[in-house]
């Protein structure tokens, strides 16, 4: 893989510690109930997804 191509995959990886502070703002949004239920379930299919990058 050149240079190029391992900058530009790195770039668009998120880092564990905005992951982890964008997974404490879905459980905060989820927790407070005022989400309608699909915007929540969008919410919780996107914890899903931080979480599992790891």
């Amino acid at each position: 893989m050149s240079k190029a191509n391992q900058t530009s995959t790195t770039e668009h990886m998120p880092t564990f510690e905005t992951s982890l502070k964008e997974l404490e703002d879905i459980v905060i949004r989820l927790e407070s109930g005022e989400l309608p239920l699909e915007d929540a379930l969008n919410e919780f299919e996107r914890g899903i997804q931080l979480a599992r990058q790891g």
